[in-house]
């Protein structure tokens, strides 16, 4: 098997076994939780309102 490690330099997200599948979850969490930190909490009254 090929070391994770030898993946972290190319844009390429291998999913062959357990260890990368919780890898590649926890790059995306991290992603998520940089793109939209303020979620929880943001003001949403003006969204779906009916005319």
């Amino acid at each position: 098997m090929t070391d994770l490690g030898d993946y972290q330099s190319k844009p390429v997200v291998v999913v062959d076994d357990k260890q990368n599948i919780a890898h590649a979850n926890g790059a995306l969490a991290d992603v998520i939780d940089e793109q939209i930190p303020n979620l929880v909490g943001e003001d949403i009254s003006a969204v779906n309102v009916p005319e």
